[in-house]
């Protein structure tokens, strides 16, 4: 169907994608629900990712859930794979060993930063919380900036808190790591 509206597909598209830049979730939502019936193949994976973590950022897990089914159905790949932990992760009922195994196979595949921080998400939520530095080490180190990884940590600490985390352990965290990152940075770089 997107052959038949080419003009209106890419200007959806292009405005879900600006405002999943801008972390304007409800207008991710809002233009998703245009674009989902006539998304392509190739855009499955981004277009869901985007309104899977646009629904959970606003607390609508059923729709949440939606999305996750029909990514589920669609090709996977490692961006669905990320989203559809992301949902077992923060959905309120909190499948650890389902998100866990998607996670495990994602980096196995195609590790990233987001992978990574996720699987920290995944480690404080277990309470094992040496592990959880190490994956947010690899997630800071994949990101090489430390303002990239503070910001998406920042955007997860709400689902974070609805996970049940210890918000204080969280940020605690969050400001050792990128403390470690830096002095590692400065002792490399010979500063």
């Amino acid at each position: 169907p997107s052959d038949l509206y080419p003009e209106s597909y890419t200007i959806l598209f292009n405005l879900m994608t600006a405002a999943y830049n801008l972390d304007k979730h409800s207008s991710i939502l809002l233009y998703g629900r245009d674009i989902e019936p006539i998304v392509t193949e190739e855009d499955k994976p981004t277009v869901y990712n985007m309104l899977i973590n646009a629904a959970l950022y606003t607390s609508n897990i059923d729709e949440a859930a939606r999305y996750t089914q029909l990514a589920a159905e669609a090709e996977h790949s490692s961006i669905l794979n990320m989203a559809m932990a992301r949902f077992e992760l923060f959905n309120g009922y909190k499948n650890l060993a389902k998100a866990r195994k998607l996670l495990e196979k994602l980096l196995k595949k195609d590790p990233f930063a987001s992978a990574y921080g996720n699987f920290g998400h995944l480690e404080i939520l277990s309470g094992n919380i040496d592990a959880a530095i190490s994956n947010y080490m690899e997630s800071i180190k994949s990101f090489k900036d430390d303002k990239e990884f503070e910001k998406c940590m920042q955007l997860d600490m709400p689902l974070m808190e609805k996970a049940g985390a210890d918000i204080a352990l969280y940020n605690s965290i969050k400001e050792s790591t990128i403390n470690t990152f830096k002095q590692e940075s400065s002792e490399v770089a010979g500063v």
